[in-house]
């Protein structure tokens, strides 16, 4: 079993620069020398024509990690270098095997990419040390982004050697990254809609070509390498997974606030009658806001916890595309949801009307932090009220009991109790009292 090593773990790359002395242990390497790149090492391997540099690197966040491939200098002393690709193209050679190999996160790929790098290289680079003997490879390759205009792409030459798809971030191309999953149909017809607009390159319009003529399902790359069909297939089993996590999380959290509530309504609850509250299906609402954004942010856990065969390769993935401050972003966005669901269990169990042997207390409109008490001998009537009036003028038919005090005050139990609790759990401790009870239309009548 490969081992996993940290992205930034120095033995990695002391591993490529292993793979690279004993490749250059041969008869026709006159020097080499290794040095630093912007974020990785490179290896040079001088040899009679040309320079070659090996480099592995580690691209920024939201790019393919890890990304093994070489540069040639074709004339030693001229500081410019030629891609691969662009080599074939150039020197018109039938050659659509992948020379990048990227997100690699194991030793043992490493060692397989690298391999599979080296045998391209021992098989072409006699043909491409000859053209640059005989003077044939321009001094400056013609080299032009993916992106580009049009006004652009008619400012390189024909002739001259256009980069497009083998450019560093290559495996997020529609096209190439459909031809590393094995679609080829997909390819062509992106290769095509490209061409159509007059927006391809020489190197795709080659590479469309041969495989239109092979027919048949091609891999630039052998499948241990293949880090885009491997994703392919992790994320396939990504779903299931992170719902089991989902559902984990969601039960857990529903039991917290199902338990919090019983807490809440046993301490502020103690000497009531009864009382009046929001119901047990709070609980899963509550839970909900949380345990979205703690699947992402305890993902990793989650996914070990619910799948011991997947969850491993999910994080190993997760590790080559998430960077650490998204680990800390998520992390501070998962404690804001839990924030804010403890404050709307708190405005929910908040506004908890409490029923006492000769008294009510509820919550203030202002405030539900300010509680007002209302004895049942300053109750002057209860009204029943069939309707009410919104904020713009349109009729609700919504009924409830309107508690009206002597001195004018009024408390809608609309939103607080239903008329059947009403009925079951405060009247019958008001019926000493004789409060007489009225029917009214809307709370426009209780003026």
């Amino acid at each position: 079993m490969s081992r996993s090593v940290p992205i930034d773990d120095l033995r990695f790359e002391d591993r490529f620069l292993e793979l690279c002395r004993d490749y250059a242990d041969r008869p026709q390497t006159l020097g080499t020398e290794q040095g630093q790149v912007r974020r990785g090492v490179s290896f040079t391997i001088l040899r009679r024509v040309i320079r070659l540099e090996l480099l592995l690197v580690r691209a920024s966040f939201g790019e393919v990690r890890n990304l093994l491939y070489c540069r040639i200098y074709p004339y030693k002393t001229v500081d410019f270098y030629y891609l691969l690709p662009e080599l074939f193209v150039g020197l018109e050679i039938d050659e659509y095997r992948s020379c990048f190999f990227a997100e690699i996160e194991t030793e043992a790929r490493l060692e397989r990419c690298f391999f599979q790098l080296t045998r391209l290289l021992d098989q072409h680079l006699p043909a491409i040390e000859a053209a640059a003997a005989q003077g044939q490879i321009p001094l400056e390759p013609k080299r032009t982004e993916n992106k580009t205009t049009e006004e652009e792409l008619r400012a390189v030459d024909d002739s001259g050697i256009r980069d497009g798809l083998v450019s560093y971030s290559y495996s997020l191309a529609p096209a190439y990254r459909a031809l590393l999953c094995g679609q080829r149909g997909k390819a062509v017809r992106l290769l095509e809609k490209a061409r159509r607009k007059g927006r391809s390159f020489r190197y795709q319009d080659r590479l469309c070509a041969y495989l239109q003529r092979c027919g048949e399902d091609y891999l630039p790359m052998p499948e241990d390498c293949n880090a885009v069909l491997a994703e392919q297939r992790i994320r396939k089993r990504a779903f299931p997974v992170y719902l089991a996590s989902f559902a984990v999380l969601y039960a857990a959290f529903t039991l917290l606030f199902w338990g919090l509530g019983w807490l809440f309504l046993g301490l502020f609850t103690r000497g009531c009658a009864a009382y009046f509250s929001v119901s047990w299906e709070a609980a899963p609402l509550l839970a909900g806001l949380p345990s979205m954004f703690g699947v992402f942010a305890l993902r990793k856990k989650l996914a070990v916890l619910v799948s011991k065969k997947y969850g491993p390769e999910l994080n190993r993935l997760d590790r080559l595309k998430n960077s650490r401050g998204l680990d800390y972003f998520a992390a501070l966005v998962f404690a804001a949801a839990i924030a804010a669901s403890l404050f709307f269990f708190a405005w929910m169990y908040g506004d908890t009307v409490r029923i006492y042997p000769d008294r009510l207390d509820y919550a203030a409109e202002e405030s539900l932090l300010r509680r007002q008490e209302l004895r049942f001998s300053e109750i002057r009537e209860i009204c029943h009220v069939s309707a009410r009036y919104n904020v713009y003028g349109d009729r609700i038919e919504r009924s409830s009991y309107v508690i009206v005090a002597k001195d004018g005050r009024r408390f809608d139990l609309n939103g607080s109790a239903s008329e059947r609790q009403c009925e079951s759990m405060l009247f019958p401790l008001l019926e000493p009292y004789g409060i007489p009870r009225t029917e009214r239309d809307t709370e426009r009548d209780l003026d």
